[in-house]
Order: C-alpha cells, then structure tokens, then sequence
C-alpha cells in the first residue's frame, strides 16, 4: 500500500471499528491496522456515519440464506447411497447449494440430536455428511458452510420420529462493547414452512429474552423482525417487533450477547425452514 492509498484507508471511515468505548474511544483502522484513542467526542467529529457513531461499530454482523431446516420424519439410508435422506414432506426449493437438517440420534448410526449438514437434490431427497454442531452449545452457529465437507453419514434405514419442539437452531455473538450505549441490534428473520393447520413457530431471543415470536399455520412464509435498543447506558434496552409488544431488558451488553433462534415444526408431517437470518449492529 502507497502512501495515497494509505491515507484514503486512513479517512475513510468505514474502516474503522470501535473495540472500545468506555470513556476514551479505541478504534483499530481494518486497512491499516492502525489505532485511535481519544474522548467519544472527538471520535464522532471525526468520523460520523452511520456505522461508526459509538455504538454503530460493526455494522452486519449476520447475513446468511443458507436454509437451517427443522425436518419432517424422514428416512437416512444405511446402505447403497450412504447419507441419502428421504423426507416425507417436500422443501419449497432443491437447497442444492447445502442446509443444515435437525436429526435425532436415532437417525444416523453413533449419531447425535443436532444439526447435520446435508445437500439435496431434490426437494425431498438429500445427502447427509458428517458435519455436525451441537446446538445446546452458546456458540457462533449461524448456518455457514462447513470449511471440511464431512463423508456421508450411515444412517439408521429405519423412519427416524421428528423433533417438533421449540428448538434452538441459530446463534449469534455480540461482541462485548459492541453496541455502545446508544446502539442498536436489529434482527431479520425469513421462516419458511409447510401448508398445514399445524402451528410452525419461530421465537427470536436476545440475551435469553425473548423478543419476537410468530406462528404460522396455511402461511408458508413469514418476515419477522426485532430491534433491540440500548437507552443511553448499556445495561439497558427496550426491544420493539410486532409480537411481543415492547421488551423491556436490563442485560449488560459490554459483556458478549447472545442472539438465539428457535424453531418448531408442530408436528412430525410438518415442516420449518429458517430460510434467511440477517444482524446489524447499528
């Protein structure tokens, strides 16, 4: 990098990213690597914009179309085609591109109830790898691919019974300090689901709050949306969607945060689709 293009990175304020904010502003330059420390004051009569305000510091921090699916019962095969499931229901698109299923230990041979990452080539028959997380786990989980792709799974042969429970399938982490005092967290929610009396449920839920929930019946797809608002300090908020009304929460977000999504199919003929989750730190 010359010295124009290092002084164009320099001024540009997207490029920078608060780490902290506690009275004196630490902000790190993604470009150059370097860093700023001065008052909250300065930092904002420098650079700002949007995303760069205290507590408008990260920006989208999720963006993920790749579909986790809360699965129909369904067949994984134990011989011919290792890892070829059946579902009994069809999915609304060939996810050709991958997902993620919800199985249960009984599906796969020394299998686990969890989220397994599979390939379709239909609508209703797949390949199932051996790539698995642990959705009980309060980690980064957020729908990416798997960097390894896994060998196909041997599967039981037999029907497995569908988990139709409210299930965490989605996780992201706020960063600490992210937010800031006046940031926001808002979450975008796309929920794909099959044609049915059944209730398909999907519950969004903000440091274990939840703040947006909705049930869909003959509706196969739904937006649905929370923004979760610091009030001038960061130990406060209140979340605004269409269902809950207003949430009130006193969660300390300079302390990591953790964005859960649940699912639940309402019944083992049904399905339920996470088919897009967006995060913006803003």
């Amino acid at each position: 990098m010359d010295i124009s293009q290092r002084q164009a990175a320099r001024v540009q304020p997207g490029n920078w990213n608060v780490v902290s904010n506690n009275g004196t502003v630490v902000a790190k330059n993604n470009v150059t690597g370097e860093s700023f420390s001065d008052t909250v004051a300065n930092f904002n009569a420098i650079f700002a914009t949007k995303n760069n305000v205290i507590g408008n510091s990260l920006g989208t921090l999720v963006d993920s179309a790749l579909p986790i699916i809360m699965p129909p019962t369904g067949t994984i095969l134990t011989a011919g085609t290792l890892g070829q499931i059946t579902l009994t229901v069809a999915l609304p698109q060939i996810y050709d591109g991958g997902c993620w299923i919800y199985l249960p230990a009984a599906a796969i041979t020394g299998g686990a109830l969890g989220l397994w990452y599979a390939v379709m080539v239909s609508t209703t028959v797949g390949i199932v790898y051996n790539n698995f997380w642990d959705p009980t786990v309060t980690s980064d989980f957020n729908g990416a691919k798997p960097a390894v792709l896994g060998s196909p799974v041997s599967g039981s042969g037999s029907a497995y019974t569908a988990v139709t429970a409210a299930t965490k399938i989605f996780t992201a982490i706020i960063p600490g300090t992210a937010m800031g005092p006046f940031g926001n967290c808002e979450v975008l929610t796309q929920i794909g689901s099959s044609n049915t009396a059944a209730a398909k449920t999907s519950t969004t839920k903000f440091g274990g709050t939840t703040v947006c929930s909705t049930s869909n019946t003959t509706t196969f797809l739904a937006k649905a949306g929370a923004t979760v608002s610091n009030r001038g300090t960061v130990g406060r908020q209140v979340a605004m969607s269409l269902v809950p009304a207003n949430v009130y929460m006193a969660i300390n977000t300079d302390a990591d945060v953790a964005v859960t999504i649940e699912l639940a199919s309402g019944a083992g003929t049904d399905l339920c689709v996470l088919e897009r989750a967006k995060i913006v730190i803003s």
